[in-house]
């Protein structure tokens, strides 16, 4: 009771208010007791609802239970540590324990299975032992689709294994005419939800539905360009060989990474500074292997740099470019603009860029055989080169931007 007075007077009410807390407690010798307190500081120790928890019918007083004997959790003599539970969780999971060592495929079983999901929704077993048990049962599978996992939905959007059950359905009912509007209303609520992205992603593949998939991702980055998920759908769409359009060629490959690359550089112009399309215009770069496409890729990218001067994005993907060039002059100007991120654009990622500049310098003197200089004569030796490639790129974009 002293341990949790000085807590509550040590830990500032913000954080009691906004986060859980845990302490274990021991009391004149007897085991460690676990103690939940909720975001308002009251005492939690229930693995469910109280309000269900009231309303509530103990198995053991339901008359269709009566010839099954409960099988307590099994602590040891001497547990280190005991969390209690409340009643209704403990005799569900008494129950189930019963009708596993049972193996009992039956309606009552299934039910049951119900209710301990309904007091912890987690529950990998339960869900495993539910299938099992409507395979055997041969239960009407859109139901439990449409009712069970539909009303879970609402309430644990990102349960992993009610996700994992869904698809298990989806793929014994060989139909998934309903997903993709499904999945979309799920999107609704949290456009970044990963189980919705990864499920759709599951569906799109596994029943060949690419068609509208591109309208579907144009309509929420519409919404809200930042949004990752949606980029990263994009590129799956664009490039997943199972995609016809995609597959049809090389060629029809190459002009898809074509169109992508101008559509990222219309959203990129409208917010430079985002970097989830950067990453995406780098993808589709690396499927490109024509030299006219890079060349191309980086007037462009030349004449942005020169246009948004302070966008760190943009010179970060340059220092790629030229890195992967890899002759002497495009080294040398990534050495100036790591240096140049370092100290003005991306200062809060500073020593990550001098950590490149240095894995660029290492690369660079390598090429130019500069490995017998000390190290403060092959730092102004290197950055003499980087400066003078930069004001010779610089002249040269201009060039470009003035024709």
């Amino acid at each position: 009771h002293l341990l949790l007075l000085l807590l509550l007077l040590v830990l500032p009410l913000q954080y009691l208010f906004h986060h859980n807390l845990l302490l274990i407690l021991r009391s004149h010798g007897s085991p460690l007791t676990i103690l939940l307190f909720n975001s308002d500081c009251s005492l939690a120790l229930n693995m469910a609802d109280s309000d269900s928890d009231e309303e509530w019918t103990p198995l053991s007083e339901r008359s269709e239970w009566k010839d099954v004997t409960p099988i307590p959790q099994d602590e040891g003599e001497n547990p280190p540590v005991s969390i209690k539970y409340t009643a209704r969780f403990t005799e569900v999971m008494d129950f189930f324990r019963a009708i596993i060592k049972a193996d009992e495929r039956s309606a009552r079983a299934l039910a049951l299975t119900a209710e301990v999901i309904e007091v912890n929704s987690a529950n990998y077993t339960a869900w495993y032992y539910r299938r099992l048990v409507l395979q055997a049962l041969q239960s009407d599978l859109l139901e439990e689709l449409n009712v069970f996992v539909a009303n879970l939905a609402e309430e644990s959007p990102k349960n992993y294994q009610l996700w994992y059950h869904r698809r298990w359905l989806v793929a014994q009912l060989k139909d998934a005419s309903a997903e993709k509007s499904f999945i979309a209303t799920v999107l609704d609520d949290d456009a970044k939800n990963y189980h919705a992205w990864a499920h759709r992603q599951w569906v799109v593949a596994e029943f060949s539905l690419w068609e509208g998939e591109l309208s579907f991702v144009d309509g929420l980055l519409d919404f809200d360009v930042l949004n990752n998920s949606a980029w990263n759908h994009r590129f799956f769409i664009t490039t997943h060989p199972g995609n016809p359009a995609v597959s049809k060629s090389a060629d029809a490959a190459a002009e898809i990474s074509r169109a992508e690359i101008e559509y990222t550089w219309a959203r990129i112009r409208k917010m430079p500074n985002n970097t989830a399309p950067w990453s995406y215009l780098r993808g589709h770069w690396a499927r490109l292997g024509g030299a006219e496409d890079r060349t191309q890729l980086m007037q462009d990218l030349d004449q942005f740099c020169e246009k948004y001067k302070t966008c760190a994005p943009s010179l970060s993907f340059k220092v790629f470019l030229l890195e992967q060039q890899g002759d002497e002059a495009s080294l040398a100007e990534a050495l100036y603009l790591c240096e140049s991120l370092a100290n003005r654009q991306a200062r809060m990622n500073m020593k990550y860029w001098l950590m490149r500049k240095t894995a660029v310098r290492d690369k660079l003197s390598s090429l130019q055989g500069d490995e017998e200089l000390s190290g403060e004569e092959l730092q102004m030796v290197l950055e003499a080169r980087a400066a003078k490639a930069a004001a010779a790129a610089a002249a040269a974009a201009a060039e470009t931007a003035s024709a």
